[in-house]
């Protein structure tokens, strides 16, 4: 079986030049891992008009994509998304589209193709329910290609709602027993690889399923960065990273993984890493902040002390620490500041109203006021 350990270019928000994939692909395969997931959201033709071919200049891009990914000894997986508006009646050319789409794909040098449903509303069919119809083309199509075709299927989260109550089941029932389904876990941002759902883990457990991990991602929540170790997550095969869009940020996030998913001492590995990019050691002072995703009250963030050595850490990444990676980091740093700022009540009147969104000077200013 192929196992696909690496990198998803599948978040909103950014779309990453060819030169910063084959950046991507290199550092891959100096860390071993295997595999580059093409499933940007905001290339066009991907997704948003999925019918549309794309250009000659853009494919012969692809195939030298793939051709050095070979080199590399890193398998290139790459994905269409047509379910936002693809007719499942089959009476007009949606399929030989999509099918065709595809093949062109494959013979550039993809290595396996994703038909992905993720992030499009529920819908109602009189023909057959919803996951039986997403399994059938998926199922359909796997018999045109030579490579494997594996799937994303609308409920990919523990956490989706299926007022049909009917999709997951219906859909695994369905789907061609050696397609793979990527699949995030009990949260759309988890750091429990296990669902809720059995056939869920028996893929899991059978080596069926790939685990799609957004820990990392920020494109749901812009004014943060997460750079701190990943979970125990106890899983070696079939697990992809979808990451930020900012490629020395992204590089960085793929050597933290590669350096601590294994470590007996992941805070010492992680500091390794983290002086190995020569970034200064004030950033342990904020590091918290950046550690990974909050998303209910913890004791590491509440105990954290706002004073003015906080603020002089962050003088210091701002104006004294520059490399490409600090000025990714730049805005997150900035922004930051000016919280804590904010916070401490050391942000004037003035430079509220001139760095702040209008919505949040009125809280500010009131609360500055009362």
């Amino acid at each position: 079986m192929l196992h696909n350990i690496g990198y998803i270019e599948g978040f909103y928000g950014k779309l990453l030049s060819w030169s910063q994939r084959k950046s991507i692909i290199k550092n891959l395969s100096e860390l071993n891992f295997s595999s580059y997931f093409y499933a940007p959201k905001e290339d066009v033709r991907h997704r948003f008009d999925w019918r549309k071919k794309y250009t000659k200049a853009w494919l012969k891009s692809f195939q030298n994509f793939c051709n050095y990914a070979n080199s590399k000894n890193i398998n290139i997986i790459i994905g269409v998304s047509p379910g936002l508006d693809f007719d499942f009646t089959y009476k007009n050319d949606d399929f030989i589209v999509l099918k065709n789409k595809l093949k062109i794909l494959e013979q550039c040098g993809a290595n396996s193709l994703v038909i992905l449903f993720d992030d499009i509303e529920e819908k109602f069919f009189q023909i057959k329910s919803e996951g039986t119809l997403h399994a059938e083309l998926c199922n359909r199509l796997s018999t045109y290609f030579k490579i494997p075709l594996n799937v994303v299927p609308r409920i990919y989260s523990d956490e989706i709602k299926d007022t049909s109550k009917t999709y997951l089941n219906n859909f695994l029932n369905v789907i061609n027993e050696n397609a793979l389904i990527y699949y995030t876990g009990k949260t759309i941002i988890s750091s429990e690889v296990y669902s809720k759902h059995e056939k869920i883990n028996y893929k899991l457990k059978n080596e069926k399923l790939i685990y799609w991990c957004n820990y990392f991602s920020n494109d749901y929540c812009p004014k943060k960065i997460f750079l701190g170790p990943p979970p125990n997550f106890n899983i070696n095969i079939n697990f992809m990273f979808n990451l930020t869009g900012l490629i020395n940020v992204d590089i960085l996030i793929l050597k933290i993984i590669c350096g601590t998913m294994k470590s007996k001492n992941i805070k010492k590995d992680w500091k390794t890493i983290i002086f190995n990019q020569k970034i200064p050691k004030e950033f342990l002072k904020v590091y918290k902040f950046f550690e990974k995703p909050y998303f209910q009250g913890s004791k590491e963030l509440i105990n954290v002390k706002f004073d003015n050595e906080i603020i002089n850490a962050l003088d210091v990444l701002l104006w004294k620490w520059k490399s490409p990676l600090s000025t990714e980091l730049y805005p997150y740093l900035f922004n930051l500041k000016q919280d804590i700022q904010i916070y401490m009540q050391k942000l004037n009147r003035k430079r509220i109203i001139k760095t702040q969104t209008y919505p949040l000077q009125k809280i500010f200013l009131k609360r500055s006021n009362s």
